[in-house]
């Protein structure tokens, strides 16, 4: 064989290894394109410019070989022009460029692409390297909305990095897994074939098209309701939207024809005054795009962060009085000044509170009852305030009176519990051997019929309210408070409503339906009208109530357990749905103990406990 035949063998080799580079990038324009496809093109194409210089090299011999005299040439060679060998080659080479371009990044498209990153890095002048630090990859930990970004990373840090083999490259993996991912590939042994098959696993796991899609669209179902002038709530719905649609438009959705069922989905979360400015910034005859929401709510993100900041800058001039509680026997001014107060009993500096003083404790109940009423403070929490000003409801845990239990006398000549109250003026300065006085008052707290209830809020789901139950009241009352919690719609209305002795309530302007079922099982459930109020009423009790074993209700569920403590009411049930609640069963005790009522939601209420406390106040002084 001679060098001419030789020639057109290697030329016809060459061009079908430009064909088969040619075929691998038009592989990567199919759908769907795996990671295996645009990693073998990328390599494919590394040797494109080899390709070249040989087929210039063979090219040139057969232009020699047809450039000699005729009777040099063998006349059994076919001849081919050179250019039809070139139109030939150049229209697959190009064609290859035209596919490096659209699918290869420009860094790896140097003549030098078969080179790794690392290795042209390292080759470099170190004068152009700016020093940065060490890349860190965070943990990846199951959630299908972080596994690209991870992935990414991985990739750039270690699985493009050709001088670590692939059972180190696997070791790394692991290190950058916790919970799900890592148990997925927890079995496989570290090797080289298997790190290729923990990336398979993590790969069809995580990078699924459609499960990342749905993680993002939960995400966006599930975001909280943005409040208007609550920068806060209105910037994380900013930053939901943001984040799942931008995700969802790289993963070749079509998200700019969505914009009508995604705005009908984020006007549902806007409450009742945000939901209102966007409809007066609609345009009726278009319809509107989901950069005019973004833009709806970075407005009013940006006029909300501005107006906290200027409630923050007011606020230390606005001393309202009563709102701070201090428990210390120091002003509250600055932790320095809490550092530097001296105790007023024992001189230690910094002090302590009188709690804590080992030389208060140290004292007699009398003692310390005189050092309290010297010094002006609260017999029950110690505070500089009165004990009828003093907001906590605990008692004395020996005789349940209203004072400290440091405070607590043992009295032989008479049983009853005792509160010691504060004495606005000085005591004479005169010894008397003993002087008291008794001051006995009954209380009646009368406890009413409330329940703990779920009621479903605008997205289905159910929260917690307490209930209160008035067959003597025509309709039921739902309060702001708990409407704007729940987040359910309104309608308006002009109702007006008379509360006892005709006295005129102001005019009720809205009303809504709520569901309402019990708190321990899902059925029945009811639909009930309601009026919103500002408020329906004080704390329910009025005042804490001592919790007494009642043997005709042992071993009953309540529907309310926690009706010893004052807290506020969200609903009031009227005589509309009071005669469905209430199931006619009733248990009664003695004189003065609770008449327990069955109910279908949940356990029994209470109608009308009588709890009656006896108070006696007692004023003394000792020589």
């Amino acid at each position: 064989m001679g060098v001419f035949e030789e020639a057109k063998i290697r030329l016809s080799d060459i061009q079908k290894r430009i064909m088969r580079v040619r075929d691998a990038g038009d592989a990567l324009n199919k759908i769907p394109v795996t990671r295996s496809d645009k990693t073998k093109f990328r390599m494919m194409y590394a040797t494109v410019p080899r390709i070249k210089e040989e087929f210039e090299e063979q090219l040139s011999v057969v232009i020699k070989q047809l450039g000699k005299p005729e009777k040099d040439q063998k006349s059994e060679v076919d001849i081919t022009s050179p250019e039809d060998i070139r139109d030939k080659f150049d229209e697959v080479y190009f064609e290859v460029m035209i596919a490096a371009d659209e699918h290869i990044p420009v860094l790896l498209q140097h003549p030098n692409a078969d080179e790794t990153f690392i290795s042209t890095s390292q080759n470099r002048d170190r004068r152009d390297v700016i020093p940065l630090e060490k890349l860190s990859i965070p943990r990846f930990g199951g959630d299908p909305k972080q596994f690209t970004s991870f992935r990414n990373l991985f990739d750039i840090a270690v699985h493009n990095n050709t001088n670590l083999p692939p059972v180190l490259k696997f070791s790394y993996l692991k290190s950058y897994l916790e919970g799900e991912p890592l148990a997925l590939i927890s079995n496989l042994m570290l090797s080289d074939d298997n790190y290729t098959l923990a990336l398979t696993v993590l790969d069809k796991r995580y990078a699924n098209r459609r499960i990342i899609a749905q993680s993002h669209l939960n995400q966006l179902w599930t975001m909280p309701k943005a409040m208007f002038g609550d920068a806060k709530s209105l910037r994380q719905m900013l930053n939901t939207i943001t984040e799942s649609v931008g995700a969802l438009a790289n993963q070749n959705y079509s998200v700019d024809q969505w914009d009508p069922i995604l705005l009908h989905l984020f006007e549902l979360k806007l409450d009742s005054q945000l939901r209102a400015q966007w409809e007066l910034i609609v345009d009726t005859a278009d319809d509107p795009s989901m950069n005019n929401f973004t833009m709806f709510l970075s407005k009013f993100c940006n006029a909300a962060i501005a107006g906290q900041s200027g409630k923050e800058q007011e606020k230390p001039n606005k001393k309202p009085y009563g709102k701070t509680v201090t428990l210390h026997a120091g002003k509250p001014d600055s932790r320095e000044n809490r550092r530097q107060f001296t105790c007023q009993v024992c001189n230690t500096t910094p002090g302590h509170l009188l709690i804590a003083c080992t030389v208060f404790k140290e004292k007699t109940p009398k003692d310390r009852y005189q050092i309290i009423k010297d010094l002006r403070r609260c017999f029950l929490c110690f505070s500089e305030h009165p004990v009828s000003q003093c907001k906590h409801t605990r008692v004395c845990l020996k005789c349940k009176g209203r004072h400290h239990s440091l405070l607590h006398f043992e009295n032989t000549s008479d049983a009853q519990p005792t509160t010691i109250v504060n004495t606005t003026e000085p005591q004479p300065t005169t010894t008397v051997n003993s002087m008291f006085s008794y001051d006995k008052r009954v209380n009646i707290c009368v406890l009413m019929s409330t329940m703990a209830v779920l009621v479903q809020d605008s997205s289905g789901q159910y929260q917690e309210a307490r209930a209160l139950l008035d067959s003597g009241s025509q309709s039921s009352f739902l309060t702001e408070h708990c409407r704007n919690r729940l987040g359910v719609t309104r309608d308006k209305c002009s109702v007006a409503v008379q509360a006892m002795a005709g006295l005129q309530v102001p005019p009720i302007k809205a009303r809504t339906q709520i569901i309402i079922r019990p708190v321990r099982r899902d059925t029945p459930l009811f639909t009930v009208e309601t009026f919103i109020l500002p408020r329906i009423t004080g704390l329910i009790p009025s005042e804490r109530v001592v919790k007494t074993e009642w043997a005709h209700v042992q071993g009953l569920d309540l529907a309310d357990p926690r009706y010893d403590e004052p807290l506020p009411i969200d609903i009031l049930l009227g005589a509309d749905v009071f005669s469905y609640i209430i199931s006619g069963d009733r248990r009664e005790g003695t004189v003065n103990q609770p008449v327990a009522l069955k109910t279908v939601l949940d356990g029994c209420s209470w109608d009308g406990q009588p709890q009656i406390r006896q108070i006696v106040r007692l004023h003394f002084s000792h020589p």
